[in-house]
């Protein structure tokens, strides 16, 4: 309970307000809900979850029927397992069920995960259970043993990466590290994809890229503005998942809009993060070119370079130029 209430305590929000918000007013809407849209989504994952669960709940009911309605000490923690293994499974598979969500898939995983292990230990005593009573213990759990050991092989080694990845690059973090070191908490902010907003929680601040590249677009009816003194551009030369790096012609693809739904899902559509990379690195060379006392390069490695920009701090904040159309093309 620390975290949550030194958090509160510093002025910052609970997450997940607004997203539950939206996730209500969304629930239902989608083709893809309901029991046949849950059905078409289940991944092998969700089926060997779905078999620990039915394993578990044999263990359960034989218990309470062998031992007429009670269940020893060492078992009455059973049934609570069930049932959280259950609510987190619904609740990670809301989308697909037209439910509300409470967070993220990808956020809900890492707690998710927690209950799963204690699932399929529940589930592997269930197993054990059956086997001890057999003449021939010795042969099955060596076949257990080996059938175990292949599924981790194969799940391991073709297990995709999460939705949204729950990566960075580690020049984004050690830069922002230096820059919480070197400037003044408040005084700063960084544009970036979705993956530096929480480190900056209480110390900085943080604006979406897509929103940035999307006000600083030629013909932007809203030109860009931060308050802070501050600006850090976090530009990945070579995109996160990918090997190759962005060249103009990722610039000059149609801006990709951002509707509804989990930003860090967003970032990872298609050539989403590609193209608005390539369009802020587009914007910002323009702008020191144009300004070169104004911004400058904070830090250069192979896969990301940080520029800095130096402005008056102001609120509201001085909006920073929109790229002129005919500077559209030049990289």
């Amino acid at each position: 309970a620390a975290p949550p209430l030194i958090g509160l305590a510093l002025g910052v929000k609970l997450f997940g307000g607004e997203y539950v918000k939206q996730s209500v007013l969304s629930s239902g809407t989608g083709s893809a809900g309901g029991i046949s849209g849950l059905i078409g989504g289940l991944d092998r994952w969700d089926y060997a979850i779905l078999g620990f669960i039915g394993l578990s709940a044999v263990l359960v009911v034989t218990l309470f029927v062998r031992r007429r309605s009670r269940l020893q000490q060492p078992s009455v923690g059973f049934p609570t397992v069930l049932v959280l293994a259950v609510s987190f499974w619904v609740l990670y598979k809301a989308e697909k069920l037209g439910l509300p969500a409470v967070l993220p898939a990808a956020r809900l995983g890492a707690f998710y995960s927690l209950v799963a292990a204690l699932l399929i230990g529940v589930a592997l005593l269930t197993v054990g259970r059956v086997v001890d009573r057999s003449p021939r213990k010795p042969l099955i759990t060596g076949m257990i043993g080996l059938l175990a050991a292949a599924l981790l092989l194969a799940g391991g080694f073709t297990l995709p990466k999460p939705e949204g990845n729950r990566y960075q690059y580690d020049e984004a973090v050690q830069t922002y590290l230096r820059i919480r070191g070197e400037i003044v908490t408040g005084d700063w902010t960084i544009v970036s994809p979705v993956d530096e907003f929480p480190l900056v929680e209480a110390y900085g601040w943080h604006m979406n890229l897509w929103e940035f590249v999307r006000d600083a677009e030629p013909g932007s009816g809203t030109a860009p503005g931060l308050p802070t003194s501050n600006v850090f551009f976090y530009v990945e030369t070579i995109p996160l998942e990918e090997n190759t790096p962005i060249v103009a012609a990722d610039a000059r693809k149609p801006f990709p809009v951002f509707t509804k739904g989990d930003l860090s899902a967003f970032y990872y559509k298609g050539e989403n993060r590609r193209i608005l990379e390539a369009k802020m690195y587009r914007w910002v060379q323009w702008y020191m070119r144009k300004y070169p006392d104004k911004m400058t390069l904070y830090a250069d490695t192979p896969n990301l370079k940080v520029y800095r920009l130096k402005q008056e701090a102001r609120i509201p904040p001085v909006k920073l130029p929109v790229l002129p159309r005919e500077t559209e093309g030049v990289w």
